[in-house]
């Protein structure tokens, strides 16, 4: 019972961050960042910075982040946000309560993880570049990927229509 308290709590908290989060300004922001912060604000609920310091610190944070997606670009923080959420469930499963495997206060939290995830893909071998023959598991574990991507995009509409309703409610 507590338990639920406190992960309906956070729940709220949450929703009210995303709808307080919706709209944000980059238009004086450096173009080659814009897609990157615009990303890492939407999956993980973040408000860009308004002061000038902060926002020279998500600057750099944004460009290391896109250095470390490389080829993978901003898709690349959709899987790291995947797995971020994977490590979430498994704590609540473990009656841990939805703690976070990290801390994410803007694009420069994200680098090492970033990093990590692209090596992980890069390895994935490709039939253009191998002899490796693809057999229905690995069919399989590509068909459970899609569906994962899929579930996270109901999951976000989910919260748009949840936002919508709370800003109606207000």
């Amino acid at each position: 019972m507590e338990t639920e308290i406190k992960n309906r709590g956070a729940y709220e908290a949450m929703m009210r961050g995303i709808a307080a989060n919706q709209k944000y300004d980059l238009s004086k922001w450096p173009e080659d960042v814009t897609d990157m912060i615009r990303k890492v604000c939407e999956l993980w609920n973040l408000k860009p910075p308004a002061t000038k310091k902060s926002k020279g610190y998500w600057i750099l944070g944004a460009r290391e982040l896109i250095d470390a997606a490389g080829e993978f670009g901003v898709f690349l923080l959709e899987q790291v946000r995947i797995d971020f959420v994977k490590v979430m469930e498994k704590n609540i499963a473990d009656g841990r309560g939805g703690v976070a495997p990290y801390t994410v206060e803007g694009p420069g939290s994200l680098v090492k993880m970033a990093r990590a995830k692209a090596g992980e893909l890069r390895n994935i071998p490709r039939k253009e570049e191998s002899s490796y023959e693809f057999n229905e598991e690995d069919e399989q574990a590509f068909v459970d990927y899609q569906a994962q991507l899929r579930q996270v995009a109901e999951e976000r509409e989910k919260l748009a229509k949840l936002r919508e309703e709370q800003v109606r409610n207000r």
